[in-house]
């Protein structure tokens, strides 16, 4: 979504499963309340995730990867693909402190793979699912071998678990898509916004539903505080005061 991960917001996500564990969400509107909008730039990952899903079988592990730029949407996927799905969520920040204990879901979905710290934690997560018979999704930003890496030298057992693993893979948001979502989103919120209004705004925003959340959060604030409807004076003067989430 945007250069560099927006600051991470702890939150739990309510899944039907017998361990709750927290997510870092990597991707600001509610992933509970928006609508899922399919384009280009993620309709085969999603297709691959969702035909991996239905191909689950309870005790045979399997596992499947899922890449792409930082704030692409690759929480909101998850959370689309997998919501009434019984699992464990957790940010691979805090895998060493699951793997200390046996898993007590049949699947477990660890987010933000770039942040695992020590790689020989991915290692242990994959081989202890399988011991296990739990089924796996592994996301985060990059190309799986970045998660391998080490000071000296990549892990070799851990990029050989990776590479024989089904990669789905998510682009930057296109134009279209962004335009789609912020209307989606706009709806959400009951805010009216024109064709026209929400061509202009994915016109001059960066390519990514961060600064798509941040623009959408500040032009409902700054609507509610002046008491007026949206229009293109209101618009401009957002996109003017986010900087850095603007095309210049």
């Amino acid at each position: 979504m945007m250069p560099g991960k927006m600051a991470r917001t702890d939150r739990t996500i309510a899944m039907p499963s017998t361990q709750q564990l927290t997510l870092d969400v990597t991707c600001a509107p509610s992933l509970a309340e928006q609508a899922f909008v399919e384009g280009p730039v993620n309709a085969s990952a999603r297709q691959l995730l969702t035909h991996w899903r239905q191909d689950l079988k309870p005790g045979a592990s399997q596992g499947i990867l899922l890449t792409g730029p930082s704030a692409s949407g690759k929480t909101f996927l998850l959370s689309e693909v997998f919501r009434d799905q019984p699992a464990i969520w957790i940010s691979a920040d805090r895998l060493e402190a699951m793997l200390a204990q046996p898993i007590s879901a049949l699947l477990v979905i660890v987010d933000n793979a770039e942040y695992v710290g020590d790689p020989i934690l991915l290692t242990r997560l994959i081989d202890n699912c399988r011991e296990q018979g739990v089924s796996f999704v592994i996301a985060g930003t990059g190309k799986p071998e970045s998660w391998a890496a080490t000071e000296d030298t990549p892990l070799k057992d851990l990029l050989t678990r990776l590479s024989a693993l089904p990669l789905a893979v998510l682009e930057s948001p296109d134009q279209e898509l962004m335009k789609r979502v912020l209307l989606s989103w706009m709806q959400a919120r009951q805010l009216k916004l024109s064709e026209d209004l929400a061509d202009y705004i994915a016109d001059h925003l960066k390519r990514s539903f961060a600064a798509l959340t941040i623009f959408t959060e500040r032009l409902d604030a700054e609507a509610l505080e002046r008491n007026k409807s949206i229009n293109r004076s209101l618009v401009q003067s957002v996109l003017e005061a986010l900087g850095e989430h603007t095309l210049s």
